[in-house]
Parts: C-alpha cells; sequence; structure tokens
C-alpha cells in the first residue's frame, strides 16, 4: 500500500497564530518548525507516532487519533486557538 501523506485531519485545528492545520502535512511541518529541537516530551513523541499511523493507514480511526493528540500538543504548549468545529444547532 502507498503512503500518501496528502490526507486531512478529522477537524480542522486553529492556532493562536491563526494559522490553520487541515493536513496530516501540516501537523509534521508545524511540529518539525515549533518542535525539531525537543528532545524530551512524551506527548509530542505520542503525536509524532499517532500521525505516521496515519499516514500508513489512512483510516478515519487513525487519523482522529492523529488529530485529537495534536490537539493535545497544541494545548500542552499554549498554542491552541480554536481545535474543533462548532457544530450549529439542528432545526
Amino acid at each position: 500500500m502507498a503512503v500518501d501523506w496528502n490526507r486531512p485531519l478529522t477537524h480542522v485545528l486553529t492556532l493562536k497564530s491563526g494559522e490553520r492545520l487541515r493536513t496530516l502535512p501540516d501537523a509534521a511541518e508545524l511540529f518539525s518548525r515549533r518542535f525539531g529541537s525537543v528532545t524530551q516530551s512524551a506527548s509530542l513523541k505520542h503525536a509524532i507516532a499517532r500521525l505516521l499511523r496515519a499516514v500508513e493507514t489512512g483510516t478515519k480511526a487513525d487519523r482522529k487519533a492523529a488529530t485529537d493528540q495534536v490537539a493535545v500538543v497544541l494545548r500542552t504548549n499554549n498554542m491552541a486557538g480554536q481545535l474543533y468545529r462548532r457544530r450549529r444547532p439542528e432545526g
């Protein structure tokens, strides 16, 4: 099976800066840019592992797990803006 980095996250994650993460490569690029020199972070290591798994399988469950863990890293590092879209009321 071919690896496809261009898969979407399950939700758009918006950072405080206004930057939006929409895809697995968006999240990976942010991590590389922002955390490239970090060597000890359990939540970051977990997020990277989840991203890699989501790339390998492409399943919605794995993409959701990656999205959720990226959100944890953003919240932990005070980078989070609006992490999940608000649902419109039905009716």
